[in-house]
């Protein structure tokens, strides 16, 4: 299907899925091509899981950093989260590595700047090139409040080890 008729989740999920191996393992981190899905980079993250609540960004996408004002690469997204929310958060990202699986969420994002926007994620892990699950690619599109008004968060796929 040409991109311009697929959604921006379906983009990056399908080529994701592409570069799966013959074995089916997840993707190297080292195989990415942002070419292949520069029409949702500027909403694009990767961030390197080293640690249970220690996921450091290391690409971060133009409309993201708009999003936030002091958000750059290197800062651990647990130290910008809200403390009430970082438990169940934490857990939902470690079961995307060990289950493993993609996964998408809906929910509201309250902003240092003070912006509210409902929000569409979608979680990809990645392993590093020793086959470590290690970083998860990450897109994050934002809507207007109306549009998804409550949470939601659903693992896609399940591999086995």
């Amino acid at each position: 299907m040409a991109p311009w008729l697929q959604s921006p989740l379906d983009i990056l999920f399908n080529y994701w899925m592409s570069l799966r191996g013959a074995d089916g393992q997840i993707p190297q981190k080292s195989h990415l091509n942002p070419v292949k899905f520069k029409a949702v980079l500027p909403d694009v993250s990767i961030l390197e899981r080293t640690g249970k609540e220690n996921y450091t960004y290391r690409l971060i996408g133009s409309d993201i950093l708009q999003r936030f004002t002091t958000l750059s690469s290197g800062i651990n997204l647990f130290d910008r989260l809200d403390p009430n929310s970082a438990t169940f958060i934490s857990d939902w990202l470690e079961a995307i590595f060990h289950l493993p699986c993609a996964a998408h969420c809906h929910y509201v994002a309250r902003y240092p700047t003070g912006l509210k926007r409902n929000m569409s994620s979608l979680y990809l892990p990645l392993a590093d090139k020793d086959g470590t699950l290690r970083f998860l690619l990450a897109y994050h599109r934002a809507t207007a409040l109306e549009a998804i008004p409550r949470l939601s968060m659903n693992p896609i796929l399940k591999w086995n080890r």
